[in-house]
């Protein structure tokens, strides 16, 4: 159900989470905010990059996008361009605006939903040049934990979702098992 010109209550259905977060992931939305990579230095040269497309983002996310909760009737989405006309957003808006930079910046991005400490949440996962990353929107961080180490963590996804494509999260494919 469409709420205003550019957001959307989202239901809890599956499918109809899926097809919302395809539908706002939108690159095109912030491709103006992306700035080319400066020339590499000596530094990068020996070492390679300081820092990586996400952590980038993360840094305009914690500089410029603060974290607003949802009216507690209803899930709100909203587009990029919304959340960034507002500066503002909850989970979901902040995490379809960061994948919508990274993917934008020209690396890969993944919207994620599931659950962080048992409550529903949403982030982004990717690959940049830096190697793979999790990008917590809300507060601009970034970590670069090896996939491994993930099966202790407290962000359990649900599925991983590109403009077209979608994934079930491994712990629903080992579960059918």
């Amino acid at each position: 159900m469409r709420v205003g010109a550019s957001c959307w209550a989202v239901g809890t259905a599956f499918e109809e989470r899926v097809a919302h977060a395809q539908m706002l992931i939108r690159p095109e939305d912030v491709r103006h905010l992306i700035v080319p990579a400066r020339p590499q230095g000596p530094y990068e040269a020996i070492f390679g990059p300081r820092d990586g497309v996400a952590d980038r983002v993360a840094d305009f996310m914690r500089t410029f996008i603060h974290y607003e909760p949802d009216p507690p009737t209803y899930d709100r989405w909203c587009t990029p361009a919304r959340t960034l006309k507002k500066q503002s957003g909850d989970c979901d808006d902040m995490a379809l605006l960061a994948v919508s930079l990274v993917i934008a910046a020209g690396a890969h991005g993944e919207f994620v939903f599931g659950t962080m400490n048992g409550v529903g949440h949403a982030w982004v996962e990717g690959r940049d040049e830096l190697g793979e990353f999790r990008l917590e929107a809300t507060n601009g961080t970034v970590e670069r934990t090896p996939s491994w180490l993930k099966l202790f963590d407290l962000y359990l996804p649900d599925a991983h979702v590109t403009r077209d494509n979608w994934r079930l999260a491994t712990r629903h494919l080992m579960a059918a098992f």
